[in-house]
């Protein structure tokens, strides 16, 4: 049954797409009301954002006391995957552009930031997360893995390690919604921070896609429709 009243705040999975004023979610399980803490803003940040970091956190495996070296750490996706390995007791070390490292260190102190992909450890970590999708990069960082050691890739679903002594994984399937509500909490409770770069009105949203193309991430980038 559905119990979401007129008036609430809410966030929701919408299969047809959502660029839209107005929008109707088909998915009555996937709608969800937001704290009051909550921001509509930050609201926004959790579809596509927060549930990816989630997903790639809860399919790793990955343990309290394990290394992590993330690639896209600045982004809507890197900035939540950052936090929930911090808070799961990971060693978290991060590839960063020199343009996104300022914004790294700022705010997530308790990690370690390269600025160069030679200067991170070879064979020293447990796990390499990318969201880039930058085949090359991807393939230079392999060295940084011990044996044994698991390549998560959000955006490169046939990729094929050079390593035969480390795994792959992609992960691409939807959260129980128990895990949104989780993350909520989370981000009411304030153990969870939505990071948010810019916010372009519709009217603008030829600047909020160079934006997005062009400038060095710090979070997520988002449309107001009204």
């Amino acid at each position: 049954m559905n119990t979401h009243k007129v008036g609430q705040r809410v966030i929701g999975v919408t299969p047809q797409g959502s660029f839209a004023q107005y929008v109707v979610p088909t998915i009555p399980l996937y709608t969800f009301v937001l704290p009051e803490s909550v921001s509509l803003a930050a609201g926004a940040t959790v579809i596509g954002g927060a549930d990816a970091a989630w997903l790639f956190w809860q399919t790793s495996g990955i343990q309290s006391g394990d290394s992590a070296v993330i690639l896209g750490a600045s982004g809507g996706v890197g900035t939540y995957l950052v936090q929930l390995l911090t808070r799961a007791g990971v060693q978290v070390h991060i590839l960063a552009s020199k343009r996104s490292a300022a914004f790294i260190k700022t705010n997530f102190k308790q990690t370690t930031v390269y600025e160069e992909a030679t200067a991170i450890p070879r064979q020293a970590m447990d796990y390499l997360f990318d969201l880039t999708s930058n085949i090359p990069l991807v393939t230079q960082l392999e060295t940084v893995l011990k044996p044994g050691g698991q390549l998560l890739v959000a955006g490169l679903p046939d990729y094929t390690a050079h390593r035969a002594d480390i795994r792959v994984q992609f992960s691409n399937h939807p959260l129980a919604p128990t895990s949104y509500q989780q993350i909520l909490a989370l981000l009411q409770n304030g153990d969870l921070k939505a990071y948010i770069d810019t916010t372009y009105s519709y009217q603008d949203i030829q600047i909020a896609q160079h934006h997005v193309l062009s400038a060095a991430k710090r979070g997520r980038t988002l449309v107001q429709f009204a």
